[in-house]
């Protein structure tokens, strides 16, 4: 019996590029915010997946991006939605 887990990771935790990552993705919106922008992404293997994008960035809605993130900025949840570490 597997035990199901949630992976928790914060929007300005994950780096974003045009040509190499971890998961590649889909730009569904660009919510602008000042000099800020949420980006939300479709990513297959995981659904969406929203980033925080600072300053200049040349991605609109339907453009395929890369996804990295960093190990240590990531947490895991129970079922129960408590921290496993």
């Amino acid at each position: 019996m597997t035990a199901e887990m949630t992976l928790g990771i914060r929007p300005e935790h994950i780096t974003y590029s045009h040509d190499n990552g971890d998961w590649k993705g889909t730009v569904t919106v660009e919510e602008q915010l000042g000099s800020d922008a949420f980006l939300y992404v479709d990513v297959p293997e995981l659904g969406q997946v929203t980033v925080r994008a600072v300053g200049e960035r040349s991605f609109n809605r339907g453009d395929t991006i890369f996804l990295s993130f960093d190990p240590e900025r990531c947490h895991l949840f129970d079922a129960d939605e408590q921290r496993i570490n």
